[in-house]
């Protein structure tokens, strides 16, 4: 799906194929509040990506793959930050975060120009749909805040009833759903295998977890 990738997903299991960017997030994550004073680090951080996303249409490396990426991640940081603050969110806060993520996307859609489009799960289509996607979920996350979350809690509050599984449920409804031999076909396999793998993460969560 991207070009120049280290390894592919443990046990390939597709929906990790994050979890090696979240660990090298995290490792920079240190350094970078350790020695970068805390007024200059989103400045460091917008400058690192920009080049970043300048050096990966021209190399496709898995390194400046990794700090383009590091700013969509960032975003998060500084909305986590915010929210710590004040638990207030609005435009005028995320302005400069907004106008990377926008500058980093228009960037790499370079690449659609000089390369061949296969699909919008492949390269070069498939980074910048996830630039692109960060921008948008930012919007509609202010633009709902403006409303005051109006029906927020009728739409999500169900989920809260997957919580406390919702990690194994993360990491194990790909090979469960799909890739688990069953002698079942159609919605009756999906069923059994929906019904397992809600056995399983209870299971792992709530009674492996908790002893």
């Amino acid at each position: 799906m991207k070009p120049n990738v280290i390894t592919t997903p443990l046990f390939g299991n597709a929906p990790l194929w994050s979890l090696s960017y979240e660990w090298w997030f995290y490792m920079l994550y240190y350094p970078l509040t350790k020695f970068i004073p805390k007024d200059k680090q989103n400045q460091f951080v917008y400058t690192i990506c920009i080049f970043a996303c300048i050096w990966y249409i021209i190399s496709h490396s898995f390194i400046p793959r990794i700090l383009s990426y590091f700013v969509i991640w960032w975003a998060g940081v500084l909305i986590a930050r915010k929210y710590i603050k004040n638990r207030t969110h609005c435009l005028q806060h995320y302005k400069p975060i907004l106008t990377i993520l926008v500058i980093c996307t228009s960037i790499l859609s370079i690449s659609i120009f000089k390369e061949e489009l296969k699909g919008i799960g492949i390269h070069p289509l498939l980074e910048l749909r996830h630039f692109a996607f960060s921008v948008i979920i930012i919007f509609m996350a202010l633009l709902w805040a403006k409303f005051k979350w109006k029906y927020f809690n009728n739409l999500i509050q169900p989920f809260s009833l997957l919580a406390p599984i919702s990690y194994v449920l993360y990491i194990a409804h790909f090979p469960i759903m799909d890739q688990l031999p069953s002698p079942f076909s159609g919605v009756f396999k999906w069923l059994v295998s929906f019904t397992l793998l809600i056995i399983i993460s209870f299971t792992i969560e709530l009674k492996s977890y908790t002893q």
